[in-house]
């Protein structure tokens, strides 16, 4: 590589000048200029792109080569310029004559154009409002506080700037801004409250958090890569669990017994009969919980995951017809990948749940006509607000029914939620029904390796059951 000793350094084609220039901090740091020949309304010599490598970038390098200034470019400085030299020809070579000179924005200025997007998409009724609370807090928190995403535009940040960023992240709460803050303001039914931040947060983020974490950055540049924005060609590549050390072991779902669930669904029936409902808001509960135990046990009748059962609208369900009678099969898309089809499946109720799931079923209409008004057809969501529109959350009612019955966690000190239901079937079908593992694993949408892992103990139960020979 040839000396860089305060004199440019220009490639051999001449298309590439790298050159270094003191900041206000004193510190130096390296410029680009691109020239690209043969563009319309324009010299045939003349600058198209000048531009800084930033001091974030800088600092990454100085981390992974011993950089003295002045010194020669390190390679990581010449590739960049050769990326953005090589995007620049193909920009012009695509028929628009000109380079592009337009500025980028911000990874930050970027977020909140994202953000005005996803408010867009919920006034369209595209998304719900809990996706927008959701990233508005992780922008607020994760994208704000971090300086270089302030000043960097958008297309110079890379795979290197990221891995900084994730092992930020993974100490925000510990010891970077996060750990200064006592409460912190959140929005509850479009009121603004002050919540405390408690000790049990101030910890790495469990492995789920940062691959939601990593969904929400990767959305930002995905948005940002459309046109007509093409701001960048697409999220850049990193590893969010880098450092197994910063991350939180994710806490267990609590669990159902087959007893502790037959207790839970009584107790859940009298608490939910025995509140006032002489007031509108009371009666307004009262639908909203009883709706809400109606999800639960259908939850319970097909083994469903939380958001398959969210998503499910009438015409998803269909009746057949088998030497026992008719049931209720429930066709159901992919929701934890787009494009694999391995949840995508047409399933009927679990082991011993046919009865239930029927009348369960056949409530609905009578349901909503005699507590909302709505006449229940196939075009409706399966789960409707006062207003028709699909319920978005049953977390809080359900967790309300949990604290009055005295089963908010199982005999370990888990928390248990909605989640736990599918864990009540899985064991329930493991344990009590004739069916092997392949087939209750492609019931559930899962692997028969992730039944094995999880319900251990429900299989050793089933192997010691059928070891033991009849005695008539």
């Amino acid at each position: 590589m040839p000396r860089f000793g305060g004199e440019p350094w220009v490639n051999e084609s001449g298309e590439i000048t790298i050159y270094q220039e003191k900041n206000k901090k004193e510190v130096a740091a390296f410029y680009y200029r691109l020239t690209i020949r043969g563009q319309k309304n324009r010299p045939s010599r003349s600058l198209a792109s000048e531009f800084r490598y930033s001091p974030a970038h800088y600092a990454v390098l100085k981390r992974q080569y011993p950089i003295t200034d002045p010194c020669d470019p390190p390679e990581g400085v010449i590739e960049l310029a050769r990326r953005v030299l090589s995007r620049a020809k193909d920009e012009v070579g695509k028929g628009s004559g000109t380079l592009e000179t337009r500025k980028r924005p911000t990874l930050q200025q970027a977020a909140d154009q994202y953000l005005d997007k996803v408010e867009n998409d919920i006034e369209l009724g595209l998304v719900p409002p809990s996706k927008y609370r959701r990233h508005l807090s992780f922008i607020r928190n994760y994208v704000k506080h971090y300086e270089p995403f302030r000043y960097m535009p958008i297309d110079e940040i890379d795979s290197y700037l990221m891995v900084d960023w994730q092992l930020w992240h993974d100490r925000f709460w510990i010891d970077g801004p996060g750990s200064e803050w006592d409460a912190q303001e959140v929005e509850v039914k479009g009121k603004v409250q002050l919540r405390t931040i408690s000790d049990e947060q101030r910890k790495p983020p469990s492995k789920s958090t940062k691959t939601q974490a990593k969904s929400i950055m990767n959305s930002i540049f995905k948005w940002a890569a459309k046109s007509p924005r093409k701001w960048v060609s697409g999220p850049p590549r990193w590893d969010a669990y880098a450092n197994e050390e910063l991350t939180s072991a994710r806490k267990p779902t609590g669990m159902f017994s087959d007893t502790e669930w037959a207790d839970f669904v009584a107790k859940s029936q009298v608490y939910i009969e025995g509140e006032p409902r002489e007031k509108p808001k009371q009666r307004e509960d009262y639908h909203r919980r009883t709706l809400c135990y109606f999800f639960a046990q259908f939850m319970r009748c097909y083994g469903l995951r939380v958001a398959e059962c969210y998503k499910l609208d009438a015409s998803d369900l269909h009746i057949n017809t088998d030497e026992h009678g008719d049931y209720y099969e429930v066709a159901l898309d992919s929701v934890k990948h787009k494009i694999a089809n391995v949840h995508q499946r047409v399933i009927g109720p679990a082991y011993g749940c046919r009865e239930l799931s029927n009348t369960l079923i056949q409530s609905l209409p009578r349901f909503y006509e005699e507590c909302y008004g709505i006449k229940f057809d196939r075009n409706c969501p399966l789960w409707m607000q006062e207003d028709g529109s699909k319920v978005q959350s049953f977390f809080n009612v359900f967790s309300t029914i949990l604290k009055n019955t005295e089963y908010g966690y199982d005999a370990n000190g888990n928390t248990r939620n909605l989640g736990s239901i599918r864990h009540a079937t899985f064991t329930s079908e493991i344990m009590h029904s004739p069916y092997s593992a392949k087939i209750i694993a492609a019931w559930g949408g899962t692997s028969e390796a992730m039944l094995h892992k999880v319900y251990s103990k429900a299989f050793r139960y089933r192997e010691f059951k059928e070891s033991r020979r009849p005695a008539f």
